[in-house]
């Protein structure tokens, strides 16, 4: 359903151009608008919210906790540029998603998860809240 559908369903406006929607309209801009708002209120930008979803699956639920790895494991599993990955790590790093496990400055770090995130649970979560939101204003 695109935007121009989504504004076929909001045709009732008033003599002074005030627009009147009905639950159902509102229920449908959640439907065809909820990624870009998600992505507004998501900590990571798109591309880090990738590379963590591929580090997820990579390390693995199971052991997340103990599984430890590095920049140059990553560089090689990924295909990446080191930059790239040092961007990533970074800013994983500074929103919390993952921490120094050991090493050095000089030799490398190793880091493990911290935060293993929901991110499907946490979508369905918010439209359903969202949803909820709508029915309790009747």
């Amino acid at each position: 359903m695109g935007i121009y559908s989504f504004l076929e369903h909001i045709h009732r406006m008033t003599w002074r151009l005030n627009l009147i929607v009905d639950k159902e309209d509102i229920i449908i801009a959640i439907e065809l608008f909820f990624t870009p708002i998600f992505l507004k209120i998501d900590d990571l930008d798109s591309s880090t919210r990738q590379f963590f979803e591929k580090l997820k699956m990579f390390i693995g639920k199971e052991n997340y906790k103990t599984r430890e790895f590095n920049q140059f494991e990553l560089k090689c599993r990924f295909n990446k540029s080191k930059s790239q990955i040092c961007k990533c790590i970074y800013n994983l790093r500074q929103q919390g998603y993952i921490k120094i496990s050991s090493g050095t400055a000089n030799i490398g770090y190793n880091y493990i998860i911290r935060t293993w995130d929901e991110l499907e649970n946490f979508k369905n979560k918010l439209k359903r809240t969202l949803i909820e939101q709508l029915a309790s204003i009747s």
